[in-house]
């Protein structure tokens, strides 16, 4: 596993490098990453990277493909998290036509204002507030982190949370669907929960970048962004008939590929 591919990765917004190790927020939780792995704040291991995910099956799988085998050649140790939902989904409504810099500042404000103090290894940090607590606020006071007009979709989001949004193990077509009546959540916001949080690795984030990675060097779409549900699947079935079971894991490589191919690698 490498901590650094990954967090780098466009998966994660509230890490930072600190003394030769990565410390990130999760949820209630802060974690750890160094050479030896991970830890969170009371010592636990998780399994945030995904350790229990069998690499030599998916890299097998992935192999098959020219093009995956010189990313994953290229970016060695790139994983896929299992983040915290409701910090995932929450930060992927906020993610929604913006960019990572404003993200991070928008979430950095969310668990300033709202979050809980945690020490660990002489810091401070401030962890994310639950779906209670998001569901709660007025409306000014999550605009006041710096999240626009999203800042209704991020209560409302919270409170779908709060009924039971979950996909709850269902099959992928179901999960996504009922991750998409969730307020602020469209096809690819739906891709990258179920794909960063809940553990679906047929799932596909389709956004710019992978719509026309996917056109340019598989022909597969148009090379536009799809503007229905009903365009988005016939893409995403033809993005895993093509990848195949491990698709999310590609998307990953895919997506680092085209970041660095276009000079606009992602940084902190």
């Amino acid at each position: 596993m490498n901590a650094k591919q990954t967090i780098l990765s466009g998966q994660v917004f509230l890490w930072e490098y600190a003394g030769g190790f990565w410390y990130g927020i999760d949820g209630d939780n802060v974690l750890k990453v160094g050479d030896t792995g991970v830890v969170d704040a009371s010592g636990e291991v998780p399994d945030f990277f995904r350790d229990s995910d069998d690499m030599d099956a998916i890299h097998a799988s992935l192999s098959a493909d020219p093009l995956l085998r010189q990313t994953m050649a290229q970016y060695p140790g790139l994983r896929i998290t299992r983040q915290d939902f409701a910090q995932c989904a929450i930060s992927f409504v906020v993610s929604a036509n913006s960019n990572i810099p404003r993200i991070r500042r928008s979430l950095r404000e969310i668990c300033r204002r709202f979050g809980s103090v945690v020490r660990f290894d002489g810091m401070e940090f401030r962890t994310f507030p639950p779906p209670e607590r998001i569901a709660g606020l007025d409306i000014p006071e999550i605009r006041a982190c710096g999240t626009g007009y999203r800042a209704g979709y991020v209560r409302d989001a919270a409170r779908a949370i709060l009924e039971g949004a979950g996909p709850d193990d269902l099959p992928y077509p179901e999960a996504r669907r009922r991750l998409c009546e969730m307020p602020g959540v469209g096809s690819k916001v739906a891709d990258c929960i179920l794909l960063f949080s809940c553990g679906y690795l047929e799932a596909f984030p389709l956004d710019r970048w992978l719509v026309r990675t996917m056109h340019n060097m598989y022909g597969i779409g148009s090379g536009k962004a799809p503007h229905s549900h009903a365009a988005y699947d016939a893409i995403h079935d033809m993005v895993v008939e093509r990848l195949g079971p491990y698709a999310g894991y590609a998307q990953q490589y895919l997506f680092k590929m085209a970041r660095d191919a276009a000079d606009k690698p992602l940084r902190w």
